[in-house]
């Protein structure tokens, strides 16, 4: 049994592993999430689908399971929350919710990502002057909430390959969500933010 859970943990680890380089590439411009999405979601079913076989498999396999109860196997709900005055933020957090206010008076973009919990971008205190303000989003099994900053003109890009998109005033739900919201005074304004939001398993919502 101890063998099987190391494979399961492996197996889980390396798909987290595959999860943070394509954000990664993405904040670097390399790719395009969205895209990665759109061709090969299908492949996270499958992925799953051999878990759960393998699972049960290893399940029929044993005649019984002896579980102990011990310090390192008790869950531990992790929360944080951020306070960001900085011009920029770059977050990422594995297992817990996270919230992060923006407080910033010049505020530029960045990247956020998030596996196995909730997250909360609040950026109604933020001031953005820079017409190159980007913010990339990311999560993986969990909610992504992002409040907009007033006064500023936005263009919205968020993708899911199964939930719930609430992009201002439309909505996806369901398998394999893209949605392309753009303000129209977008490209002539300075004060303007660009995000770009994907979600695996959950809902994105941006208002």
């Amino acid at each position: 049994m101890a063998d099987n859970n190391k494979s399961g943990g492996m197996i889980w680890g390396a798909i987290l592993i595959l999860i943070g380089v394509i954000f990664l590439f993405q904040n670097f411009d390399i790719l395009d999430i969205g895209d990665i999405i759109s061709t090969f979601w299908p492949l996270v079913l499958v992925v799953i689908g051999l878990k759960i076989l393998y699972d049960r498999k290893s399940k029929d396999e044993d005649d019984f399971e002896i579980v102990k109860d011990t310090p390192k196997g008790q869950a531990i709900k992790s929360e944080t929350e951020d306070n960001v005055s900085s011009d920029s933020i770059s977050r990422n957090n594995v297992f817990g919710d996270m919230k992060i206010n923006v407080n910033s008076k010049k505020f530029s973009g960045g990247s956020v990502s998030n596996v196995f919990g909730d997250l909360r971008i609040d950026l109604s205190k933020a001031t953005v002057i820079d017409n190159n303000c980007k913010l990339y989003v990311n999560g993986v099994f969990g909610s992504v909430y992002i409040k907009l900053p007033d006064g500023v003109q936005s263009k919205i890009k968020a993708n899911s390959v199964a939930g719930e998109l609430n992009i201002k005033d439309e909505q996806h739900d369901g398998l394999f969500g893209n949605i392309k919201k753009e303000d129209p005074g977008y490209a002539e304004t300075v004060k303007r933010i660009f995000i770009s939001s994907s979600i695996i398993f959950g809902s994105i919502t941006i208002n």
